[in-house]
């Protein structure tokens, strides 16, 4: 069965749904990505797109990557164009940072949703605005159900307090199952040398980063334990997949 991931929040974690979609891949997945970000970030790190189209669909690194689509409908008329399917996909990854973009994807009816978190100022205002708009579609038999993914650099005493006095107070269900980012130095520079050489090597970033990938992933597929999943990144890197 299909699954469609909705990972909104106004956060830049474009490399992190990169890394994601690669490890998809690895387990054997069909994925598509979509960018719905107001500033359509694949754009700059995917290096297969030409950037003077508004409309782009590009197949990059067993991945494939949509860019200026307000639908899903509208990127299967524009892949049965070319004698393809785009319900063929295992799974499909749409990133959301804005609420215009959630609005455009929400009837989509999200597998799963992860609303990923950084306590800066804007972040924390935009990711309000993101929560207004999700808890006023909220069905009348239930809460939208949402998963936490906290940028975990930035975060503070004040930071976990403001997520528990205004966060807390939108009319959502929180999973229990919360994931922490722990981006360290040592994972912007594999992110960096990946958005320069083109090549996603997993095993340049550090364990805890991972450990979370491979977790996510996980927890989307359902059939596959995340050890698992890391045995399986080992064989690929080592050129035995």
């Amino acid at each position: 069965m299909q699954k469609i991931i909705g990972l909104v929040g106004y956060v830049n974690k474009t490399e992190y749904i990169i890394n994601l979609a690669k490890v998809l891949s690895i387990m054997g997945k069909s994925v598509l990505v979509i960018d719905a970000t107001k500033e359509e970030r694949l754009r700059y790190s995917i290096p297969a797109f030409n950037n003077s189209e508004k409309e782009y669909l590009v197949h990059f690194d067993a991945v494939d990557y949509a860019l200026g689509f307000r639908s899903i409908e509208s990127i299967k008329e524009y892949i049965c164009k070319k004698t393809s399917n785009a319900d063929n996909y295992d799974t499909i990854l749409i990133d959301i940072d804005n609420v215009k973009a959630y609005e455009d994807f929400r009837q989509e009816n999200f597998s799963k949703t992860f609303f990923f978190i950084e306590y800066l100022n804007i972040s924390m205002a935009k990711n309000e605005e993101l929560l207004k708009v999700i808890s006023s579609y909220e069905a009348v038999d239930r809460k939208p159900v949402l998963t936490r993914v906290i940028f975990k650099q930035y975060v503070t005493r004040a930071s976990e307090k403001y997520f528990e006095n205004k966060i807390l107070d939108y009319p959502v269900e929180w999973n229990e199952n919360t994931y922490e980012l722990p981006y360290m130095d040592q994972d912007k520079i594999a992110d960096i040398e990946f958005e320069q050489s083109g090549f996603i090597d997993m095993n340049r970033h550090t364990k805890q980063y991972t450990a979370l990938v491979t977790d996510m992933a996980a927890d989307i597929v359902g059939d596959m334990q995340a050890g698992e999943i890391r045995r399986m990144i080992k064989m690929y890197t080592r050129g035995k997949m």
